[in-house]
């Protein structure tokens, strides 16, 4: 993960960069602190959940086929840029009836600054 994030901190300051997929982490929270999280925030880049303002901590986007209470609080996958250069307008994760893998799809549409 860090050799991912010094990649992103490499590149010119004029690139706007979009990265997605399934991060591994739960974001930091009032509750709770995750380092991975922290490590994207320091290098300029957050999540798009705190954009949209949804309460990730009472939703989930993996562990589809554990028990309910085993899932909530676990959003680990996202759509991460730097605030100061784009920003999620909507976006959310998306509910199936029946599920394609074992994490849920989501979707962020986004503005550029």
């Amino acid at each position: 993960m860090t050799a991912f994030i010094d990649e992103l901190k490499n590149r010119p300051g004029d690139e706007i960069a979009i990265v997605m997929g399934d991060f591994n982490f739960v974001p930091s929270n009032s509750d709770s602190s995750s380092l991975y999280h922290e490590v994207f925030i320091e290098s300029g880049m957050d999540v798009s959940w705190r954009d949209l303002d949804i309460d990730i901590t009472r939703r989930n986007s993996s562990r589809i086929f554990k028990p309910e209470a085993e899932r909530i609080g676990h959003v680990i996958d996202h759509t991460m840029y730097d605030p100061s250069k784009v920003r999620a307008i909507d976006g959310d994760v998306i509910e199936l009836d029946k599920p394609l893998s074992d994490h849920k799809p989501f979707w962020a549409h986004l503005e550029l600054r």
